[in-house]
């Protein structure tokens, strides 16, 4: 028996008519830099108050950020850059539909852990409405499942 992280899940944030998704995940032909034809990067924040939603990995942004896994089971936090539109008003979305079998955890929190009330089970919830420009940026901890598989046995008969 072996153990593979190989998926990705993609939350949606929308503000002011706009959507952007963010992918996030792992891939054992990812890196955990940018990987051509695996990750996207976001451009540059706009002037505010444009709305604007990107992953932040490494210092860098992201539409989607694939990482290497290598069997680590351990937590993994992406930081989510947020700048809020004219109305301060953005919700976040996810379909968390078998999440639960990929990750043992998939948190959304505030700067701090948690500690100023934004500390979200996404694995239970689909969906988090921010209206306090404040959290203009957000921890995503995903700590992926390991993913048993098992060689094929061959059925023939003599």
């Amino acid at each position: 028996m072996g153990f593979s992280q190989d998926f990705s899940a993609t939350m949606t944030a929308s503000g002011s008519g706009s959507d952007y998704g963010m992918t996030f995940g792992f891939n054992p032909s990812a890196t955990d830099g940018y990987d051509e034809g695996i990750d996207s990067y976001a451009p540059p924040a706009p002037p505010p108050p444009a709305f604007d939603a990107a992953l932040i990995w490494g210092g860098d942004r992201y539409y989607t950020q694939i990482l290497a896994g290598d069997g680590d089971l351990s937590e993994h936090v992406y930081d989510i850059a947020l700048a809020y539109p004219e109305d301060n008003l953005i919700t976040l979305t996810w379909d968390n539909t078998g999440w639960d079998v990929i990750m043992t955890s998939a948190l959304l929190q505030d700067a701090f852990g948690g500690l100023l009330g934004i500390d979200v089970d996404m694995l239970s919830e689909n969906s988090l409405t921010l209206n306090n420009p404040a959290f203009n940026t957000l921890k995503l901890k995903i700590t992926p499942a390991e993913v048993s598989f098992y060689p094929p046995t061959a059925g023939f008969t003599f």
